[in-house]
């Protein structure tokens, strides 16, 4: 049981970390630091080794379900932005390719939100109020 608790304790960090970073990033773009935007994207990108290691890792160990699927979505929505921003670096954002894009983010960070709940509560609210001040970098960056 101890090794599965530091599991859920790495992924909860990781997703910290995540949301932690993309407030950083929503305030560089709102300040047009388009270096430091493009740097912090590249290490929330990196941020995907160790969810599908971890989730690979609870489907290995035999865990419930909700251990793998719920980081699943942020994988995806990390994976589209690899190839989205930094390999094919498109428009997409003036595209439809925007709904599928937005579609994995929500349901990643979500997906995020639930797995930290399932490890306790406490670890949900912290990272549900992480959620809510990502929602409000995302907003200014949009504002300006």
């Amino acid at each position: 049981m101890k090794i599965i608790f530091m599991n859920d304790i790495i992924i909860w960090a990781v997703s910290l970390i995540i949301n932690f970073l993309m407030i950083l990033l929503f305030l560089a773009r709102a300040k047009r630091k388009e270096k430091t935007e493009y740097f912090l994207g590249i290490i929330v990108i990196l941020c995907a080794f160790p969810m599908i290691f971890f989730s690979l890792f609870n489907f290995i160990l035999g865990r419930e379900w909700p251990a793998y699927i719920l980081l699943i979505p942020i994988i995806i929505f990390l994976i589209l932005e690899f190839f989205f921003d930094y390999i094919y670096k498109l428009n997409f954002r003036q595209s439809r390719l925007l709904w599928l894009y937005l579609a994995f983010y929500y349901l990643g960070l979500f997906g995020l939100i639930g797995y930290a709940f399932l490890i306790s509560r406490i670890y949900g609210y912290i990272l549900l109020v992480f959620y809510f001040l990502n929602q409000l970098a995302t907003w200014y960056a949009h504002k300006k």
